[in-house]
């Protein structure tokens, strides 16, 4: 199954690029393919946030299921919108597990963020 795996990227040390290798990864080795955020732009780091969130609602919408990271990104925007993106669309999204890849399917009236004090 084609995945966009989703979550807190701004504020994690080194953009959280070594989480999000290690779960593309491990999502790759159970058998999906993976549009990976750590991966967009080749990896840069320097791009306007805005340039990112376009590339990524692309993957959003190519891909067939949205995993998230951790319950901790549902305090991002970027995370919240992919969310929010996917579920429009009616794709799936579930939580990321280490061992089985995609963990639990969730709602997304399960998220709830208070924007104020994003």
């Amino acid at each position: 199954m084609l995945v966009y795996l989703s979550g807190k990227m701004t504020g994690e040390p080194a953009y959280g690029v070594p989480s999000f290798v290690a779960a593309a990864a491990r999502l790759r080795e159970l058998g999906h393919d993976v549009l990976n955020p750590a991966e967009t732009a080749g990896g840069a780091t320097h791009l306007p946030r805005a340039t990112y969130f376009r590339i990524d609602a692309g993957y959003v919408m190519a891909a067939e299921a949205l995993v998230v990271m951790a319950p901790k990104c549902w305090k991002s925007r970027g995370a919240l919108l992919e969310m929010q993106l996917a579920d429009a669309l009616g794709k799936p999204i579930y939580l990321y597990s280490q061992l089985e890849g995609l963990g639990p399917q969730i709602e997304i009236k399960e998220v709830h963020v208070e924007w104020d004090t994003l």
